[in-house]
């Protein structure tokens, strides 16, 4: 609750100051999708897919604000198709965790074999993702010119910082 918050607030905030660039409504887009997490442990099965929308629009999100900074524009069709990439990744991997869950709501694939063999591939895609984006924010870090870098290092470090806690946590999950 605290994150989206956050985002919502910096969101308002930045949205208010520079309506004209997208990151302030990409940040409130952020925390309210944290918001759709708020339904994954709720006693009601039907309202799991909100969770699970929640999940991928905040992995797409996230990756639209990271490749977006500053200007709030994707700018090229490769920066698009990552976003797009990323966000059918993540989607596709819980989907299939939400049809296979036994005591869900949704419970289609009954084959206990292939739960279990599939289990560690959302971590996996998880992990790769989160891996790229590591690498594509010290990348374009490294490719700044001096002046530009002395302004992207307070973004490009949080950042890093907020990406490494999520493959902490995606590690000590999986």
């Amino acid at each position: 609750l605290v994150v989206a918050t956050s985002f919502l607030g910096t969101g308002f905030f930045a949205w208010g100051r520079r309506p004209d660039n997208r990151i302030g409504p990409l940040m409130a887009a952020l925390g309210m999708s944290f918001l759709l997490l708020l339904f994954g442990g709720t006693a009601i099965p039907l309202l799991a897919p909100l969770n699970l929308i929640g999940f991928s629009l905040q992995g797409a999100l996230l990756a639209w604000l990271i490749l977006a900074f500053p200007s709030g524009e994707l700018g090229t069709p490769g920066k698009r198709a990552l976003v797009w990439t990323t966000a059918l990744l993540l989607f596709g991997s819980r989907l299939v965790v939400v049809l296979a869950d036994p005591s869900g709501a949704y419970f289609v694939i009954q084959d206990a074999g292939f739960r279990q063999a599939y289990a560690p591939i959302p971590y996996l895609i998880d992990i790769g993702i989160l891996i790229g984006f590591i690498v594509i924010v010290c990348v374009r870090w490294a490719r700044a010119s001096g002046p530009a870098r002395r302004v992207y290092t307070p973004v490009a470090v949080s950042t890093l910082i907020i990406l490494f806690l999520i493959l902490l946590e995606t590690l000590v999950s999986f």
